[in-house]
C-alpha cells in the first residue's frame, strides 16, 4: 500500500508525528524549511517539495492558502487540505472515511448508509423528545452523512418523536470545518457585536482620557 505524505513545518512536526503514530495508516512526513506551517502557500510548497518514492497522495495543513490543484499539478498526485489543528487529524480521517462510504454507489455502501441513518434518526428523535428544539443542525462528520441518509433519518424521527415536538427543522452546518474558528472569533468579539456603539464609544472616551 502506498504512503500518504503529510507536509508540515518545524514547529508542528513533533505533534504531527505523535498523532500519526496512533493512526493505522502508511505515511511519510515532509518537514518544510519553515517554522509555522500556516504561513505556507500551495505555490510555495510546490516550488520546494521533493516528492519521495511510494507516495500516492499528499495532505497539507488546513490553514495553508492556495488551490490544492496547484500542488497536485506540480507533484502528479492528489492533494487534500487536512484539519486546521493537527490534533484533529483522527477525527478528520474518520470523516473522510465516512464520506467515502457515503459517496460510493454500490450495495454494501448503500446498506451502510441506511444503517447509519437508522441509528442517527433514533438518536436525534430522542434528543428532540428531551429538548424540543426548533432546529437540529448536523455538523462534523454528520454533515457529510445526513444528506445521503436524510430519508432514513426523517422516517425514524417521524416514527419516534412525540407529537408536541413534530415540525423540527433538520439542517447541515453552513460553516463546515470553519465552525470552530468562526465560533471562537464571535466569542472573542461578542461584546462588540452585541453593543457596537457602546463599546466603541467607551474605548474612544478612554483613549481621549489617556491622550
Amino acid at each position: 500500500m502506498a504512503d500518504t505524505l503529510f507536509v508540515t513545518g518545524r514547529l508542528a512536526e513533533p505533534a504531527l508525528r505523535s498523532v500519526l503514530g496512533d493512526l493505522d495508516i502508511p505515511h511519510q512526513v515532509a518537514v518544510m524549511n519553515i517554522t509555522v506551517a500556516a504561513l505556507m502557500t500551495t505555490r510555495w510548497i510546490a516550488r520546494r517539495l521533493e516528492l519521495p518514492d511510494g507516495v500516492d497522495q499528499i495532505v497539507i495543513p488546513g490553514l495553508v492558502e492556495g488551490d490544492v490543484e496547484t500542488l497536485a499539478e506540480a507533484t502528479g498526485v492528489p492533494v487534500q487540505k487536512g484539519p486546521v489543528d493537527v490534533l484533529s487529524l483522527p477525527e478528520w480521517y474518520g470523516r473522510e472515511a465516512v464520506r467515502a462510504v457515503a459517496e460510493a454507489d454500490d450495495p454494501p455502501a448503500r446498506e451502510a448508509v441506511r444503517h447509519i441513518g437508522d441509528w442517527l434518526g433514533i438518536g436525534v428523535a430522542n434528543l428532540i423528545n428531551l429538548f424540543n428544539p426548533g432546529i437540529v443542525i448536523f455538523g462534523g462528520m454528520l454533515r457529510d452523512v445526513y444528506p445521503r441518509a436524510a430519508a432514513q433519518v426523517r422516517t425514524r424521527i417521524a416514527n419516534n418523536v412525540l407529537a408536541v415536538s413534530r415540525g423540527v427543522q433538520l439542517r447541515v452546518s453552513a460553516l463546515g470545518d470553519d465552525a470552530t474558528l468562526v465560533g471562537g472569533a464571535e466569542l472573542g468579539f461578542s461584546e462588540l457585536l452585541a453593543n457596537p456603539l457602546d463599546v466603541v464609544g467607551a474605548r474612544t472616551t478612554r483613549a481621549g482620557a489617556h491622550g
